[in-house]
């Protein structure tokens, strides 16, 4: 458990709100597999699990942006960045949405999936 608390403490200190609600997801995912541990004695792992994948995410992120030169690269938006046409059925926000914002919507996909199958 000191390893989630030490977590907390460092994005309290060291990002903004906008870094701790993108990190919020995949800490959220092993809080929730710890408390589930701690009451059932045994440890379930959802599919994609925070002390695994979630761990080579970030890991894949950071190296990701030390390629690229920093943190800006996160703030284009994903669609037109990647190649990606803007098609009719797309909704303009959507087309727009940043890297960042994607993150947190993988983030959030991922913990209801583990929610589920825990």
């Amino acid at each position: 458990m000191e390893d989630s608390h030490d977590s907390v403490r460092r994005y309290l200190f060291f990002c903004s709100s906008l870094g701790y609600l993108l990190t919020f997801p995949a800490l959220l995912t092993f809080y929730v597999q710890t408390w589930d541990e701690y009451h059932t004695k045994t440890l379930t792992l959802g599919l994609i699990s925070g002390p695994v994948e979630g761990i080579l995410i970030l890991v894949a992120v950071y190296a990701f942006t030390a390629i690229k030169g920093g943190a800006s690269f996160w703030q284009q938006a994903m669609f037109p960045t990647v190649g990606i046409p803007k098609y009719a059925f797309i909704p303009e926000y959507i087309y727009n949405l940043p890297f960042n914002e994607w993150y947190m919507v993988q983030g959030g996909f991922v913990l209801a999936l583990n929610t589920v199958q825990s």
